[in-house]
C-alpha cells in the first residue's frame, strides 16, 4: 500500500466530518471475503446518520484510481452477499487526489450503479493531512457511455 494513501486514510478515519457530518467510523481497513475467493479490504467503513453503511475508498493518483470503480463494485457486492446488507442501506464514496483518469468512468458508474455513489476531490499534504474535501461534479457527457453486462471472448487462430 502506498504510504501517503495510508496517512490520508488514517487522518480521514479520525476526521470523518471533513467528508460528511454525521459519519461514524465502523472500522478502518474493514476486511471482506467469501468462499468464492473475491475478497478485499474497504479503506474506511462508516455509518451515516440514517444507519446506512458507507464504503469509503481512497485513491491518491491516476494510476491507482483506475482500480477504484472495480473495488467499489466488489465491496458493495460483498457487503450484500456476505453480510446480507440490502442495497438501499449502502452508499459509496470515492475520494481521490487525482481525477483526470477517473472523471468520465466515474460519471458513468454513478449513472448505472445500484447504490448511491459520490465522488470527492481530496487536498492533502505529504504528511497525509487533508486540508480540504470538495464534491466532484460528474462530467457532462454528450451521450452516456454504455456499460454492458454482456461480454464476448473471441478466439483468433
Amino acid at each position: 500500500m502506498n504510504r501517503l494513501e495510508d496517512r490520508i486514510k488514517n487522518y480521514l478515519a479520525g476526521n470523518l466530518s471533513l467528508i460528511e457530518d454525521g459519519l461514524t467510523l465502523v472500522k478502518k481497513e474493514f476486511p471482506l471475503g467469501n468462499a468464492d475467493g473475491a475478497d478485499g479490504v474497504i479503506d474506511i467503513l462508516a455509518r451515516d446518520g440514517f444507519g446506512h453503511y458507507v464504503v469509503i475508498e481512497i485513491k491518491r493518483s491516476d494510476q491507482v484510481a483506475r482500480a477504484a470503480l472495480h473495488e467499489l463494485t466488489k465491496y458493495t457486492a460483498l457487503l450484500k452477499s456476505t453480510m446480507g446488507v440490502r442495497p438501499e442501506n449502502i452508499r459509496a464514496l470515492l475520494l481521490s487526489t487525482a481525477w483526470h483518469e477517473l472523471g468520465v468512468p466515474f460519471t458513468e458508474y454513478c449513472r448505472v450503479c445500484e447504490v448511491p455513489t459520490q465522488g470527492y476531490i481530496l487536498y492533502a499534504n505529504e504528511d497525509g493531512v487533508v486540508s480540504d474535501v470538495k464534491s466532484f461534479v460528474p462530467v457532462e457527457l454528450s451521450e452516456p457511455l454504455t456499460i454492458s453486462r454482456q461480454q464476448g471472448i473471441f478466439f483468433l487462430f
